[in-house]
C-alpha cells in the first residue's frame, strides 16, 4: 500500500464544531476518511452518539494532537449536520436532552420561584393588609377590585401551600419554557391563571375566595400538552407523539388539580387556557413565534400585568 495522501478541509466554525478535519486517500483504494476534531474526550463521546443516533459509523482517533471522530467521506456531510443540529439545540444552560426530544428544562423557571418565595415571605407576614387585598375575593372583585385576579396567582396560604407549587411549578414551567423562551411562557401562563380566576369568579357563589400559583402551574402543562403540534408532518409517530403527550398532561392534571381541598376550576382553567394559548403560538410563523424580539415584548408585558395590579393593591390597602 503506498503512502496516503492528507489535505486539509475547512468547515464553517459558527457552532464550534472545528476548523479543520483530514481528508486521507490512499492509492489503490477509495476510502476516503474525514477526521472531525473535537475539543475533549467529552466532546467526542457525546458527538460520537449523536452519529450513532443517526445511524452514521464513526471511529473514536486521538493522537498528539487531541481527540478526532473518523467518518466516511460520504457520511461527513449529515454528520456535520447532525453535530450542528446538536450544537443548536443544547447551547448556553439549556440541559442535554435525549436525541428527538425538543424539551429539555431552561433555568428561567428557578427565577420565578424565587419571586413567588419573596413575594410571600416580603407581604404574607410583614404587610397583611396588602396581603388582604391580593387574595381573589369575589364580593370585592363584584364591586371592582379586578386586580385581584392576578395578584392572587402570587399569593400563598401558608408555606406548605408554597412549596407545592413551587416545586411543581419548577418542573413545568422550565419545561415550557425550554420550548416557548421565557417571555412569551411566563406571560401566556400568568395570564392563562388570571383568565382562569376570572371563570371562577364568575361560576362559584358568593362569597368566595382563593389564591395561589396552581392555576399557573396547570397553565404551563397545558403548553407542555400541545407543544407537539409543532410537529406539522402528518405522520403516524407525530400523532401518536401527539395524543401520548396530551394523554400525560391530563393525566397530571387529574393527579395534582382534583386533589381534595383544592380550586379545581382554576386548575382546569388554567390547564385549558395554558393549552389554548400553546395551540395559537404553535400556528404562528415559527420565526415570529420563538423570535427574540416576541419574546422581549412578552416578558416586558408580563413585568407590567405583574407589577400594576400589585400597584392598584398597595394603592388601595393604604388607603384604607
Amino acid at each position: 500500500m503506498s503512502a496516503p495522501s492528507v489535505t486539509a478541509w475547512r468547515r464553517d466554525n459558527a457552532f464550534d464544531i472545528g476548523t479543520i478535519a483530514v481528508e486521507i486517500r490512499f492509492a489503490n483504494m477509495e476510502t476516503v476518511i474525514r477526521r472531525i476534531p473535537t475539543r475533549s474526550r467529552r466532546q467526542t463521546m457525546d458527538w460520537s452518539l449523536v452519529l450513532a443516533s443517526q445511524g452514521i459509523e464513526t471511529a473514536i482517533e486521538h493522537d498528539d494532537s487531541g481527540w478526532f471522530l473518523a467518518v466516511s467521506e460520504m457520511d461527513a456531510e449529515p454528520a456535520l449536520r447532525a453535530i450542528k443540529l446538536y450544537q443548536t439545540e443544547n447551547r448556553g444552560w439549556w440541559w442535554r436532552t435525549p436525541s428527538g426530544s425538543s424539551l429539555s428544562f431552561h433555568p428561567a423557571g428557578a427565577c420565578w420561584v424565587l419571586f413567588l418565595a419573596a413575594i410571600h415571605f416580603a407581604i404574607a407576614g410583614p404587610f397583611p393588609e396588602l396581603y388582604r387585598h391580593g387574595i381573589l375575593d369575589s364580593a370585592a372583585v363584584a364591586q371592582g377590585a379586578w386586580w385581584r385576579l392576578f395578584t392572587a396567582v402570587t399569593l400563598h396560604a401558608d408555606a406548605g401551600h408554597l412549596v407545592a407549587n413551587l416545586t411543581t411549578g419548577f418542573l413545568f414551567l422550565s419545561l415550557a419554557i425550554s420550548h416557548y423562551r421565557p417571555g412569551i411562557t411566563l406571560l401566556a401562563s400568568y395570564l392563562a391563571a388570571a383568565a382562569a380566576n376570572a371563570v371562577a369568579f364568575s361560576l362559584y357563589p358568593l362569597p368566595h375566595q382563593s389564591l395561589g400559583a396552581s392555576g399557573m402551574v396547570m397553565a404551563t402543562l397545558g403548553l407542555l400538552a400541545v407543544h407537539s403540534l409543532a410537529h406539522r408532518r402528518p405522520s403516524s409517530q407525530t400523532r401518536r407523539m401527539l395524543v401520548q403527550t396530551a394523554a400525560g398532561a391530563f393525566l397530571i392534571l387529574v393527579l395534582f388539580g382534583f386533589s381534595p381541598g383544592t380550586d379545581v376550576l382554576a386548575h382546569v382553567g388554567g390547564f385549558g387556557f395554558g393549552a389554548l394559548f400553546g395551540a395559537l403560538l404553535q400556528w404562528m410563523p415559527a420565526k415570529r413565534a420563538s423570535g427574540k424580539t416576541l419574546d422581549r415584548i412578552a416578558g416586558m408585558t408580563f413585568i407590567a400585568v405583574v407589577a400594576v395590579p400589585w400597584f392598584l393593591a398597595a394603592r388601595f390597602a393604604g388607603g384604607k
